[in-house]
């Protein structure tokens, strides 16, 4: 059986989360927008044909690229059994 990998890259987005007043030593206050990445879309490969590539976009992009994971792992599972 060859080597069998996964390839993947993801897209996100910069959303102000909140912002923070920093007090330096000398008393002086400067304002700091925390930002939060959050990812918005995914390609997921594999080095095997066999498996087509996945693409996605959307807020759920997270919870989607887990879910095809879990479903790669169980047909992989399913596979190296028989």
């Amino acid at each position: 059986m060859r080597n069998l990998y996964f390839d993947f890259d993801f897209e996100a987005i910069l959303v102000p989360n909140e912002q923070v007043l920093k007090v330096n030593d000398n008393k002086v206050a400067t304002q700091q927008l925390i930002n939060v990445h959050q990812p918005i879309a995914f390609v997921l490969q594999c080095s095997n044909s066999k498996y087509p590539t996945i693409q996605y976009c959307g807020l759920d992009a997270a919870k989607v690229f887990i879910d095809k994971l879990n479903e790669l792992h169980d047909t992989l599972v399913q596979e190296l059994k028989t």
